[in-house]
């Protein structure tokens, strides 16, 4: 079976040109869309696609970005995909990886290309949360993750350097793997030293 999957945001859901062409032009018999809200990062029309895959199978996607939301991620899927005997196809990068291309060395270089990237990130991701939890530790703020962080509270500590962070300008995404607090956490303080002015 031709099957299609789109990932779509809330804020921009304009994928009825690439529904026409899935359809019309490479005969997509059925399309999985799943549309990815801030607060729910969950793709179960992915995870239906990929529990009904058959042997034979063939999946257009887009573009990779639609599907995978890291080098990781992609490889994951596609190296699923392929294990199930199916195919999928980038429309976007003109890339192709099937289960009957075993032997087709381009395959290989791009799958193994794939894993490489996979690991070089998955190595990087590591080490910023290594890096983070030293920094953290040096200045006496890491005890692992905790759950109240209030000012008087057995977290003062790691309250005022997320403070000091928040007024030095560093990113919450920084401030996340150093500190090892929650976004919510994070928006929470900054909520809080808004009001004081």
């Amino acid at each position: 079976m031709i099957k299609a999957y789109i990932r779509v945001s809330t804020e921009n859901q304009n994928e009825v040109k690439q529904l026409k062409y899935l359809v019309q032009e490479l005969g997509s018999e059925k399309i999985y869309i799943d549309t990815v809200k801030s607060k729910n990062k969950e793709r179960i029309q992915l995870k239906l696609m990929l529990d009904g895959l058959m042997p034979g199978d063939i999946i257009y996607v887009p573009e990779i970005s639609r599907l995978a939301r890291s080098i990781l991620d992609l490889k994951t899927l596609v190296d699923e995909i392929i294990k199930k005997g199916a195919s999928i196809e980038f429309i976007k990068e003109n890339i192709a990886f099937s289960p009957t291309k075993k032997d087709d060395f381009i395959q290989d270089i791009m799958f193994n290309m794939l894993v490489s990237f996979a690991d070089f990130e998955r190595a990087i991701i590591t080490e910023h949360i290594k890096e983070g939890v030293a920094i953290a530790k040096a200045q006496g703020i890491y005890k692992g993750r905790k759950t109240e962080l209030c000012k008087g509270g057995k977290e003062e500590i790691r309250y005022n350097a997320i403070i000091k962070a928040l007024n030095e300008g560093m990113s919450i995404q920084n401030i996340r793997s150093t500190y090892k607090v929650g976004t919510g956490q994070i928006y929470r303080i900054k909520k809080e030293l808004h009001a004081k002015e």
